[in-house]
């Protein structure tokens, strides 16, 4: 009994909670196991407030030992609520020991599965400890029962705070509704998900993602348990992808990429910025072919039907048509993949790179064009890298290379550089190329190069420094190939200095020699020659030639004209260069064959032959014919030296004549301005005669008219030497050979005799002439508007005095003269009390006047004449019982007049202004001094009354006017009495003081009326039949108003003032 004490005292003997656990372990034992799932963190439970959570192990115990068990349980509790004094001794022995083995062994089996439900429980902590997400256990009202570490690491408060807390004390404003509605959800549907931001202890906020789900605990309570998971990281992540896919969109939308994708069956599903030819929702949902021409939809769907059915991506240009024009795009088109892997449809992006096309063309193009430019010019470039140091490595253009000889690609360098100008030449450009480098001074230099194979050539190289952040870094530069331009500049020079010492060649000889000679200098020929025409113009013969061409010429080296077989006469008779690219055979004047020639013709002189031992080339013929023309220049220069030398004598002569004429010309001035002031015939006559033998090369000068038969002349005035030549000389005008002033009367055209030694025995005034000292005779006719007043003749005491200028002078003067004598015998007449009135008939349509009375079947009458000359009159005149409208029609149809205006229209009759072109019979009678009196036209005939000077030849006059009207009819002849002589004497002194401008202005406002009154013409009407302004015509007609009062007033105010 004892020993069994003692066990049952061991087994309960630990403290106060490994009894608890014992008794537990007992209880256990006997039938009750705990079936409760222990949490990781609880809140502390009573002993026995756990004791029914309990379940059985499915031991069957004897009921004597259950008795005993029970009261043995009994007194453990009285020993834990210190009310028993520990023995458990019992009143069965029998049942102890039994008990005491069956206690052991139950206590070794709880301690066994104490063990096992400890390492169970630390494996579940840890496993829940581990996860990286909250994990909690609420009760009905919301309390926490259980949770993991994570709950007090996110909140950072403790687990003692946490088991007292609600689950809202973690939440604020619509977040802690959110979490009230989502536990409300999860108890009525048995789930529920939920964000919010949890507030920890530090008053921070962090998203986070709750589950939870609905469960009963071991007694039938409801519960909620869960997940919480921390979606910051989330929340950031989407909030970027937000902002990414808002940044790509507008990417998208503003950028020249078209983005879309495509399905299996290629129909556009999704389309950004499509192309402005088509608007988005045409393009969704179809394919290139519903939007393109075949043709052109085949060029894109090609690229992506590979893609589908290869699966890998592609990305080429494309150029296809749109209705807006050709396009070229950069396509890129990748797969879309499921999670299988299988492709169901297209990803796609589009660049528009049109421009960049063309620009990439014409860039090409410019380069080419630069490639071929340089190729054409031959210019290179090149450039040294100066941030590589010495020796600077240099590179050089495709030209560049060629114009050295060397491969593209060779390597290049300053030194390597230098090293292929000539010795010559190399310090120049080295001493450039290095102020270049120290100083960025450019240089530009013309030396020669020695290529790669030896050859020596020109350039003209040029360099510019090139600056970064004030450093010269490099050195760019030009090189081009003018050796040819170089060779021709030698030459031209050669033949310049050639042309130098051809100033100083006196005959064609010379010439041909200095130029043979250039020649041969300046170009690599066989020989040179050139030939001229010799006097006789039968052969053409060298002039001069080099040895080598004497070689070929033989022994007879000129050419016969016309031979045929000769490329040299062949060049001079057709005037045409002949260039001989293939051997020349035996031809004149070469004795075996040539290799090549040019012929060049020297244009008049003979041709310019050079020989040359293969083709000629353009260059070499181009300075052939430099040298040609240069020689056909100085035979030329020489040829104008003989001609000049002709010409000054020619220049001599006639400056002296030159000289005789001015003398001429200032005496026949002065004649005429004495002629204004004379007052009679004679008085002109004798005047002209003093003046002319002034003049020291005219020593006789003489005047004189037909007699009364018209036989012969008669002199009127004379002066001079050697007057009794007039007594000696036949002037009669019906000789054979008639003395030259009886010629001009008869013929009425001046003669010239320069040299009267001439014909001498033909003519025998001539001898007559000279016995009187006259060597040379000049005569014209006095006339004037074709009627004739006499012949005018002097005569010269040399030979050669007088000649066609002299006739042109002096046939100006006889005009003159003849008009000086009508206006003097019309002042005759105006001032004379007898007058010779003459009746002259003219059929009507040989006059103007007589025409328009014809076509308007009236009477036409003259009224006045504003202004005449011998081409143009203006004149007035008056129509009786005629229709002023056919007369407007009348003249408009007569092509002589100019214009014409109807001035004044009244019962009497219409006044008409007309400007007529020629001479018409009222300016024709005015010219020669006639006064009408009245002329009338009818439908027949016209008739004007004239008066005359008294002394007037009417045989003359009448005849004067036959040579225009060959009708005319002289019908009455009367001497008249006129009481108008104190008229006319105060018309002629009113008139003297007015311009011809002011009295035609005067006359033509008189005629139209612009004085009566009413006006029957305006000022603005008269400036239109003057051809002038209205103002022009008022100042004239002022001035000229002003000036005939102040003759009619004048006399008046002296004799008042005196």
């Amino acid at each position: 009994m004892e020993p069994t004490h003692r066990r049952l005292l061991a087994a309960v003997s630990p403290p106060r909670a490994g009894a608890v656990a014992v008794a537990l372990v007992v209880l256990a034992t006997v039938g009750i196991v705990g079936s409760l799932a222990v949490p990781v963190r609880t809140v502390d439970l009573p002993l026995f407030d756990a004791l029914p959570a309990v379940g059985l192990l499915g031991l069957v115990i004897p009921s004597d030992v259950g008795n005993a068990i029970a009261r043995l349980t009994e007194r453990i509790e009285r020993f834990e609520a210190g009310t028993d004094d520990g023995d458990f001794s019992t009143d069965c022995p029998d049942e102890l020991e039994p008990l005491a083995d069956a206690i052991e062994s139950m206590i070794a089996t709880a301690r066994e599965r104490e063990r096992r439900l400890e390492r169970s429980m630390g494996f579940t902590n840890d496993v829940l400890d581990a996860i990286q997400d909250v994990f909690y256990v609420l009760d009905a009202d919301g309390e926490i029962q259980c949770w993991n570490e994570r709950l007090p690491e996110l909140t950072r408060y403790s687990d003692e705070e946490v088991g007292s807390m609600h689950v809202l004390d973690f939440y604020e404003g619509d977040d802690e509704e959110s979490i009230r509605a989502a536990v409300d959800t999860a108890h009525e549907t048995g789930s529920t998900r939920v964000e919010a931001n949890v507030r920890t202890a530090d008053g921070e906020f962090v998203a986070h993602e709750f589950t939870g789900v609905a469960l009963e605990d071991p007694d039938g309570n409801p519960v909620l348990a869960g997940i919480g998971r921390d979606v910051s990281d989330r929340k950031r992540l989407e909030a970027d992808l937000r902002t990414e896919k808002a940044h790509f969109r507008v990417a998208l939308e503003n950028s020249p990429m078209i983005a879309f994708r495509m399905d299996t069956d290629l129909r556009y599903t999704w389309v950004s910025s499509p192309h402005p030819d088509f608007r988005r929702e045409d393009v969704l949902g179809k394919r290139d072919d519903d939007l393109l021409p075949p043709g052109e939809a085949e060029k894109l769907m090609g690229p992506k039907r590979t893609v589908l059915e290869t699966g890998e991506g592609s990305r080429e240009e494309v150029t296809y048509d749109l209705p807006s024009g050709e396009v070229t795009y950069d396509l890129t088109v990748e797969p879309l993949r499921d999670e299988s892997g299988a492709v169901t449809g297209l990803s796609c992006a589009s660049l528009d790179v049109t421009d960049r096309k063309e620009h990439e063309r014409d860039i090409e193009r410019t380069r080419d064009l630069l490639r071929q430019t340089q190729r054409i010019a031959k210019v290179g470039g090149w450039e040294l890298d100066l941030q590589t140091g010495p020796p600077y490595s240099g590179m050089l253009t495709d030209e560049a290379y060629r114009i050295h000889e060397l491969s593209a690609g060779d390597c290049f360098d300053m030194a390597e550089g230098i090293e292929f100008y000539h010795p010559d030449d190399r310090p120049r450009i080295r001493a450039a190329v290095e102020r270049a480098i120290e100083t960025g001074d450019p240089y530009d230099l013309e030396v020669r190069l020695i290529t790669a194979d030896g050859n020596v050539r020109w350039v003209h190289t040029t360099g510019d420094p090139i600056e970064s952040n004030g450093e010269t870094v490099a050195l760019r530069g030009a090189l081009q190939d003018i050796t040819d331009r170089k060779e021709d500049e030698l030459a031209l020079r050669s033949i310049h200095d050639a042309t130098r010492e051809l100033l100083n060649t006196e005959t064609v000889t010379d010439v041909a020699e200095l130029m043979v000679q250039t020649t041969e200098n300046v170009l690599d020929v066989t020989g040179v020659g050139v030939y001229c025409l010799n006097s006789g113009a039968t052969r053409l013969e060298p002039l001069a030639s080099t040895a080598g061409f004497d070689d070929h010429a033989g022994d007879s080296p000129s050419v016969p004209v016309g031979d045929v077989d000769s490329a040299i006469w062949n060049a001079f008779v057709t005037g045409t260069q002949t260039v001989d690219d293939d051997p020349i055979e035996r031809r004149v004047p070469f004795d075996g064959p040539v290799d090549g020639g040019v012929f060049v013709p020297i244009s008049g002189y003979g041709v310019f032959v050079v020989l040359a031992p293969s083709a000629i080339d353009d260059e070499t013929r181009r300075l052939v014919e430099t040298l040609a023309a240069t020689t056909e220049a100085a035979f030329d220069r020489l040829e104008s030296e003989a001609s000049l030398q002709v010409r000054d004598a020619e220049l001599e002569e006639r400056n002296r004549r030159l000289k005789r004429q001015i003398q001429i010309n200032e005496i026949i001035r002065s004649i005429n301005q004495s002629l204004i002031g004379a007052t009679t015939r004679e008085e002109i006559e004798r005047t002209v005669c003093e003046r002319l033998v002034a003049n020291d090369d005219i020593a006789f000068a003489w005047i004189g008219s037909l007699d009364a038969s018209e036989t012969a002349l008669q002199p009127h005035t004379w002066a001079g030497t050697n007057q009794e030549y007039l007594n000696v000389v036949d002037l009669e005008t019906s000789g054979a050979t008639p003395e030259p002033s009886a010629l001009v009367a008869r013929t009425e055209q001046s003669t010239v005799v320069s040299n009267v030694l001439d014909d001498l025995k033909a003519e025998t005034w001539r001898r007559s002439a000279l016995a009187y000292g006259f060597s040379s005779c000049l005569s014209v006719p006095i006339w004037f508007d074709e009627y004739s007043y006499g012949v005018l003749s002097v005569y010269g005491n040399r030979p050669d005095i007088f000649d066609d200028l002299e006739r042109t002078v002096f046939e100006e003067l006889g005009e003159s003269i003849a008009n000086s004598i009508t206006a003097v015998k019309t002042r005759q007449a105006l001032q004379a009390d007898t007058l010779l009135e003459l009746t002259l008939r003219f059929e009507g349509a040989e006059t103007f006047l007589g025409r328009v009375a014809r076509n308007v079947d009236c009477q036409v009458e003259y009224e006045g004449i504003a202004t005449h000359s011998i081409d143009e009159t203006r004149l007035f005149f008056s129509v009786v019982d005629g229709d002023p409208d056919a007369v407007d029609e009348a003249l408009d149809a007569l092509v002589s007049v100019r214009s014409h205006n109807l001035v004044n229209e009244s019962a009497d009759g219409c006044l008409f202004e007309a400007t007529v072109t020629g001479s018409d019979v009222a300016s024709r009678l005015v010219r020669h001094g006639a006064r009408p009196r009245s002329i009338r036209a009818t439908g027949t005939e016209l008739e004007a009354v004239v008066d005359l000077p008294p002394a007037s030849n009417v045989r003359e006059f009448v005849g004067m006017l036959a040579e225009q009207c060959s009708s005319v009819e002289l019908v009455a002849r009367r001497d008249v009495q006129r009481t108008m002589h104190t008229r006319e004497e105060l018309v002629t002194s009113l008139f003297a003081e007015l311009t011809e401008r002011q009295l035609e202005v005067l006359k033509t406002a008189y005629y139209a009326g612009f004085f009566d009154w009413p006006r029957e013409s305006t000022g603005e009407e008269i400036a239109e039949m003057l051809g002038v302004s209205q103002p022009t015509i008022n100042r004239h007609l002022r001035l000229g108003q002003r000036r005939l009062l102040e003759q009619l007033f004048a006399s008046d105010e002296r004799a008042v003032a005196g």
